[in-house]
C-alpha cells in the first residue's frame, strides 16, 4: 500500500504512480459491483501507465487526474479535497 507520506512529494517516483493507479484500479473493480470507471478513465490510466513504462515523469495535472479518480470513491477525504484545491488553485 502507498503510504500518504510518499505522495506528499510534487514530484513522484514513477514506483510510487504505478501502485497508485494500481490500488485505484484495484478499488474501483472491486469495491463496487457495478462500473464505475468510464472510457475517458481508462484513457488517464492507460496515458499514465504507458507514461511510466517510458520512465516519463509524472506532471501535475496528471496527480490531478488521479487525484479526481480517488475523489470518486472517497468524495469526503479530506487529503483528497485538499490536494485537489491545492492543486487547482496553484495551476491557475
Amino acid at each position: 500500500m502507498v503510504q500518504p507520506s510518499a505522495l506528499k512529494n510534487e514530484n513522484l517516483p514513477l514506483e510510487v504512480v504505478a501502485d497508485v493507479v494500481e490500488e485505484i484500479t484495484d478499488v474501483f473493480t472491486t469495491a463496487v459491483g457495478t462500473r464505475i470507471l468510464l472510457d475517458e478513465d481508462a484513457v488517464v490510466l492507460r496515458d499514465l501507465a504507458l507514461k511510466y513504462d517510458s520512465g516519463a515523469a509524472l506532471e501535475r495535472h496528471e496527480a490531478l487526474a488521479l487525484m479526481r479518480l480517488a475523489q470518486r470513491v472517497r468524495p469526503w477525504g479530506p487529503v483528497i479535497t485538499q490536494k485537489i484545491r491545492d492543486w487547482e488553485s496553484s495551476d491557475s
